[in-house]
């Protein structure tokens, strides 16, 4: 079982990779202007996407309460991706990859923010909007601002989330 676990977590990531690389090949296709093809990739994308999170269901299995869900993400997860984040950091500075630093460092940066975020929804009563950067991932509360304040791109880098999963 346990060789069949690690072929799952490889095809986990790849099947990722596929879909993530998708929606880039659909950015592509429309700055080419071929917006039929990038129709396609959008789909192909969100296929792969799909199939990815069936399979992470089955190396996860199944999804537990959410006051633990919440301990999860907001505690253990996120701080070991910080965690991960500024070791690659070091590395990615030590091999002159700037680009990488950079998002490394972003990276860093967003999930920091994101945990504040968890905070604060625990201190207030309304309900917001949420806005996420699709260039770094930085999520805005209630409305986009005009340049993300962790990468600078624009406002219509934004992206308004569908509060249904």
């Amino acid at each position: 079982m346990e060789n069949l676990e690690g072929k799952l977590a490889e095809l986990f990531s790849s099947l990722s990779r596929t879909a993530e690389r998708s929606r880039l090949y659909a950015m592509r296709a429309v700055k080419d202007g071929q917006p039929r093809l990038a129709k396609l990739f959008l789909a192909l994308a969100e296929s792969k996407a799909r199939q990815a999170q069936r399979f992470l269901v089955q190396m996860r299995g199944a999804v537990g309460p959410t006051a633990e869900n919440v301990r999860t993400a907001f505690g253990t997860e996120l701080n070991a991706d910080i965690d991960r984040y500024r070791d690659l950091l070091g590395e990615a500075e030590r091999a002159g990859s700037k680009a990488l630093a950079t998002g490394f460092s972003h990276s860093i940066e967003v999930d920091r923010r994101t945990m504040e975020l968890h905070e604060r929804l625990g201190r207030e009563t309304e309900d917001a909007a949420y806005y996420v950067c699709d260039f770094c991932g930085y999520i805005a509360v209630d409305e986009p601002p005009e340049h993300c304040p962790v990468c600078t791109a624009g406002r219509n880098r934004f992206k308004a989330l569908d509060p249904r999963p």
